[in-house]
């Protein structure tokens, strides 16, 4: 869940608003800098369409709901100076409603499994305790976790890949749109996951046999037509045409 504030309110007044959902029993997990012009999400910078602003720290094992979200709440106000950084910015651009630079506030409710999704490649606690939660209880933030394995590189994809590879076919759907997607070092990382299962792979079949058959140039540039190949052949299942693909 989230909420936009206008950054032309001013601290004092995007504060308040932090306040006020802290009080209405949320927690803040993160805010994003975004940029509108008539309600259209543009780029605030060349190429990038928001800026993290802060994130706060995950819940403690032993820490209350109440202190947890007057912690986010101390912990988010604390970081509102980052919009100094974008003042020229702010007062440069139109002030209807729709139109100007926004904080995204990221929130959740008490035992809302999105409370689980790493707010940054660093957030290495957040991905630990969904990776406690276990299944079934973040199936509903599954892609979102597939999202934090995008780059293997990242110490919150060290938590969360292995633990993934172990879920199974309710990752079906979800990887299917991510093997039928343009972002191949994505798909790398992935094969992993649908490599770990039989169910997965007989059910992903038809993808892997396109990658394998007719890769683009991108998925030969990753071996990613070798990788699906060796994940077919480890089940017995040899690639046998494009038909139906």
């Amino acid at each position: 869940m989230y909420e936009l504030v206008n950054a032309n309110a001013g601290l004092a007044a995007i504060e308040a608003d932090l306040r006020r959902i802290v009080d209405s029993g949320k927690a803040l997990l993160s805010a994003d800098l975004v940029l509108l012009e008539n309600g259209e999400h543009r780029e605030i910078m060349p190429g990038i369409l928001s800026f993290r602003a802060w994130t706060t720290k995950a819940q403690l094992p032993d820490e209350l709901w109440a202190d947890y979200c007057l912690r986010t709440y101390q912990e988010g106000s604390a970081e509102l100076d980052v919009l100094r950084q974008f003042e020229t910015q702010i007062q440069n651009l139109p002030k209807e409603d729709s139109s100007g630079i926004f904080l995204q506030i990221n929130f959740g409710k008490q035992a809302d499994p999105l409370l689980l999704v790493p707010q940054n490649k660093m957030d290495v606690q957040r991905a630990e305790a969904a990776v406690a939660a276990g299944y079934p209880t973040v199936e509903p933030i599954l892609m979102e976790l597939l999202e934090w394995i995008q780059d293997y590189n990242w110490p919150v994809a060290y938590v969360l890949r292995p633990f993934l590879a172990t879920v199974g076919m309710p990752l079906e759907h979800h990887l299917r749109k991510i093997l039928r997607g343009d972002d191949d070092i994505w798909k790398y990382y992935v094969m992993e996951i649908v490599e770990n299962s039989r169910e997965l792979t007989i059910a992903l079949r038809d993808q892997l046999e396109r990658i394998v058959i007719s890769p683009t140039s991108g998925e030969t540039e990753e071996e990613l037509d070798q990788c699906a190949r060796e994940v077919l052949e480890k089940y017995g299942l040899a690639p046998s045409s494009t038909e139906n693909l």
